[in-house]
């Protein structure tokens, strides 16, 4: 792996981070890891192994039994299995969303561990558009506002030196399209285009291990705080390497 910061280019004029702030009222939430564990549920969880989960086991298997015994099998089998569904949805029709929620962290915001900083050449197939990480080019997509579609693998090593990647449906509704992209500024860290044809939801924001998916840019509060947070965050890869000397390439021809 090259040093943070180079990715084997050279010293590149890296943009200085904008205030605190720049995006709005502060957050108002401690730095992300900062929060400490979160308080049982009351009257505390059963630890493994313990007299109540044993009691519960052998009351399902009763339960099994008599309604096995009184020609319900099937539908013990179906209670039972629903017992590991989460139930998390989201806003795609209902679809699960992958990642998962970190306490503590900005309502609606999914966390993806561990994911490849390698560098490719080749075409990407990723879990999920935008994506908040993985292989990707060696060459980075440089920070700005864009008319059209922007190709991943440069974006996504973008948000390893800690830009945000603002990816959204070209039929939005009302001009909010042109309020995202008046959120960018001069040497922000910030990039805004239209979403890749594989993008399910209207509006999607990534950093890198970060996912928020916008469900109402009028009355929500959340992208603003997902920018406070995650530009330049505390879980960037290479802080402070550039978003300027990289490419403007983007998937269609001008």
């Amino acid at each position: 792996m090259p040093p943070p910061g180079h990715d084997g280019y050279g010293p590149q004029p890296a943009q200085p981070p904008g205030p605190p702030g720049q995006y709005g009222p502060p957050p108002g939430q401690p730095p992300y890891g900062g929060y400490g564990a979160w308080p049982p549920p009351a009257g505390g969880a059963p630890e493994k192994g313990s007299s109540a989960t044993l009691w519960w086991v052998l009351g399902a298997a009763a339960l099994v039994l008599v309604l096995v015994l009184t020609g319900g099998g099937v539908a013990a089998y179906v209670m039972l299995g629903d017992l590991g569904d989460s139930g998390d949805s989201g806003a795609a029709g209902g679809a699960p969303q992958p990642g998962r929620v970190e306490p503590g962290d900005i309502e609606g915001v999914r966390t993806f561990a561990d994911v490849s900083r390698e560098h490719t050449e080749d075409p990407v197939s990723y879990d999920v558009y935008p994506p908040p990480g993985g292989e990707h080019h060696p060459v980075w997509q440089n920070c700005g506002v864009y008319s059209r579609e922007l190709v991943p693998e440069h974006v996504v090593h973008s948000l390893e030196h800690g830009a945000v990647w603002i990816s959204y449906r070209e039929d939005l509704p009302g001009g909010q399209a042109e309020e995202l992209e008046r959120l960018y500024e001069q040497g922000d860290y910030l990039i805004v285009s239209p979403a890749h044809p594989r993008q399910q939801e209207d509006i999607v924001a990534v950093a890198w291990g970060k996912r928020l998916v916008v469900e109402d840019l009028g009355d929500d509060q959340s992208l603003i705080d997902f920018l406070n947070t995650y530009v330049q965050g505390p879980q960037t890869p290479e802080p402070g390497a550039p978003c300027t000397g990289g490419t403007d390439e983007t998937m269609q021809a001008a």
